[in-house]
């Protein structure tokens, strides 16, 4: 059996979806799915190589297995879009204009507020304000959570229930 390949997108890829993909891939470790499924995120205007933000890199929770250490900014591409099972943007707009770029893969183009509620809108992204930002680190934690089951079923149907 090939991993399916979640991918989570931003702007920039140094917040948004790096922590996405984080509590994604820490709910996919709780339930030992890791065999089945692998994740990753990428940016629509990343600039290859940079790192996490800050605010990731200094939380000792989030970074104490060192993952944004590592996390390095990846652009989106080709070879990415067509490899994802299932594509998962933090805007609508992001959704809309991948959707239109990449026409052969639409379906499989999502928002993560569509696949946790069921109604789209947009994850905010940094303004700099502590609060704010750290309400968007708890946003995507909840979101990825609820939209957890939804984002199994879409990748591998049969095998959703059993997890």
């Amino acid at each position: 059996m090939s991993k399916k390949l979640i991918l989570f997108v931003c702007t920039e890829n140094r917040f948004r979806s790096p922590l996405a993909e984080y509590y994604f891939l820490s709910q996919l470790v709780m339930d030992s799915r890791m065999a089945e499924i692998s994740v990753t995120s990428a940016g629509t205007r990343a600039v290859p190589g940079r790192g996490a933000i800050d605010l990731l890199l200094n939380d000792p929770q989030l970074n104490a297995s060192g993952h944004f250490s590592r996390h390095k900014a990846r652009l989106l591409d080709d070879a990415l879009v067509a490899q994802a099972a299932l594509i998962i943007t933090m805007e609508v707009n992001q959704k809309e204009a991948l959707r239109v770029e990449y026409p052969a893969y639409r379906f499989k183009i999502k928002t993560l507020s569509q696949l946790a509620d069921g109604i789209e809108y947009d994850i905010n992204d940094l303004n700099n304000e502590l609060e704010f930002d750290r309400s968007i680190m708890a946003e995507l934690k909840t979101l990825v959570r609820r939209a957890y089951p939804g984002i199994l079923r879409a990748v591998s149907p049969r095998s959703a229930a059993g997890g």
